[in-house]
């Protein structure tokens, strides 16, 4: 255990500065390298990296993609899916967050040149109102009351 843990040390420090990647260190699978990177990258309070995940996964529907699936297209077509989906700047948020994940896999080797870093980031400007209650509304809502008053007399 000890050899192998030490040739790997010495293959990490060979193939520094090299596009070659040890096995050791490569994931086949992108989707795997995507998911490390989330967690190795979480935001207290900040779902939009995991959220981006999630989608990109729904989006495939795939299990498994190798990093030459990771195209242009695939990108713009992954932007297209999220302005379907999704109202507001949630698209721009969650294509921005996986395009720091390819411009990582790019870091690490994965591509040569990173696919997608092109296309702009878009927010959907076919924003669906959302229901918020106006200044009238609130108070006639104060001054209702609830069930829990009237079931025990309390008005």
């Amino acid at each position: 255990m000890l050899d192998i843990k030490k040739a790997q040390l010495l293959i990490d420090a060979f193939s520094e500065g090299t596009k070659y990647i040890p096995a050791h260190r490569y994931k086949h699978n992108f989707l795997d390298f995507y998911k490390e990177y989330v967690k190795n990258n979480k935001q207290y309070g900040n779902r939009h990296l995991e959220c981006s995940y999630q989608q990109f996964k729904k989006f495939t529907r795939s299990t498994f993609l190798s990093p030459k699936d990771i195209t242009e297209d695939l990108s713009a077509n992954f932007q297209k899916y999220l302005l379907r989906h999704f109202n507001g700047e949630t698209p721009s948020n969650y294509f921005a967050r996986y395009k720091r994940v390819l411009k990582a896999a790019t870091a690490q080797g994965y591509f040569l040149v990173t696919p997608g870093m092109n296309i702009p980031m878009k927010a959907n400007k076919n924003k669906k109102k959302k229901d918020n209650l106006e200044v009238s509304d609130y108070i006639q809502l104060l001054h209702t009351p609830s069930r829990f008053s009237m079931e025990s007399g309390r008005h």
